[in-house]
């Protein structure tokens, strides 16, 4: 049986306290969360351990049933997460990790107001950089950077409003050191104007060439270019 450790002070509960998720209740309001105990309404306070499922815990700073200040989440008692919050909104620098044996960054972006807002970069498990975007008020806005685990760069995009827009470059591995590189515009997360796709040789050789061109996200003309061989 879980012990309750609780301290009453000017009617709010004080820190150091643990709770199983029956043990308290929830009320979003303007997209801000409350903490109150089941039992009792009480707003949580101070530091407390929140205890989700077997498997998941966070450990977080409330004032008057609201997260204010550091906050850590956990998985299978591996740090996982690690955040700050300012009157129940994310604020300030946020980091993911793996957890387990794999260790290291997952991502790392920076809140503010509960929405990222800044670079926002997201790693893969041998520590090298996955994607490196761009975030206004939540949203994606701007240049995009993709690699593959072995620190390849294999995509340029660009955002608008969270909606892909302006060029767009990708080069995808096919396997036997075939590679297929394309290159479209979007307009507001439609392409728009043309779209070439190469298909390229282990020995860097162009094989075939597609050209296709876009109206609004509809296609209205499609050809194969033939390649004169040498």
């Amino acid at each position: 049986m879980l012990i309750l450790l609780l301290t009453m002070a000017g009617g709010t509960v004080s820190a150091q306290t643990v709770y199983e998720r029956e043990q308290y209740i929830t009320e979003v309001k303007d997209q801000v969360v409350t903490y109150r105990v089941a039992k009792t309404h009480i707003p949580l306070s101070g530091e407390v351990k929140l205890i989700e499922n077997a498997r998941k815990y966070i450990i977080v700073t409330f004032r008057d049933g609201i997260m204010d200040g550091p906050y850590r989440e956990y998985l299978h008692g591996e740090l996982v997460a690690k955040a700050t919050y300012r009157e129940g909104r994310k604020k300030g620098l946020y980091e993911e990790y793996y957890g387990g044996s794999k260790g290291g960054i997952r991502k790392r972006a920076t809140y503010a107001n509960g929405e990222m807002n800044g670079k926002v970069t997201t790693f893969f498990s041998n520590g090298r950089t996955e994607r490196e975007s761009n975030y206004i008020k939540g949203k994606k806005e701007g240049e995009e950077r993709v690699y593959s685990p072995e620190g390849r760069e294999i995509a340029i995009k660009h955002y608008k409003g969270d909606e892909l827009h302006g060029s767009y470059e990708e080069t995808a591995d096919e396997g036997n050191g075939m590679n297929v590189r394309i290159r479209r515009t979007y307009d507001r997360g439609k392409i728009h104007g043309m779209e070439i796709t190469e298909i390229i040789d282990a020995q860097g050789k162009l094989q075939y060439r597609i050209e296709c061109r876009y109206e609004q996200g509809k296609m209205k003309d499609r050809k194969q270019i033939p390649m004169t061989k040498s």
